[in-house]
């Protein structure tokens, strides 16, 4: 549940009005329809005279609903896995391509091309979609722990 959903429920569980309630605030009725459908947010002010009027805590207003973060958590894990398995495969073809085609077996080089610059450019996808994935489960462990 966001804020604006929260406040909404309080206004309506106290019998107020928008207006009422903005009232009280000293704002407009268009701010208290604004949070309600949460296009902006109260200021910390604001956040601890609601909850001294609806007597309640600030960490209940501020506080979102772990169902929402956890699908967006869950969302974002999967487009990083995404993004690593695409930068893995895309290395993995072009690192094939690129030795199967372009080792000087006379110096043991590789000739950086168009197929080498691909390979390098997935090597540093992989690199980095597995950094943010290492991040995102240290985070998960951290948040777990308090």
């Amino acid at each position: 549940m966001t804020i604006g959903q929260k406040i909404k429920e309080l206004r309506k569980k106290h019998n107020y009005t928008q207006e009422e309630l903005a009232s009280k605030l000293n704002v407009s009725r268009q701010t208290i329809s604004k949070w309600e459908n949460d296009i902006t947010l109260p200021d910390s002010n604001n956040i601890f005279e609601l909850s001294k009027l609806f007597n309640t805590s600030t960490d209940y207003l501020l506080n979102y609903d772990e169902k929402v973060n956890n699908k967006q958590n869950t969302n974002s894990f999967v487009i990083d896995t995404i993004v690593l398995i695409l930068g893995l495969t895309g290395l993995i073809i072009f690192g094939i391509l690129l030795l199967i085609g372009k080792v000087n077996e006379a110096s043991s080089t590789i000739i950086l091309d168009a197929y080498g610059i691909f390979f390098l450019i997935f090597i540093l996808i992989s690199v980095f979609g597995a950094i943010i994935i290492i991040k995102r489960f240290n985070e998960k462990d951290k948040t777990k722990k308090n």
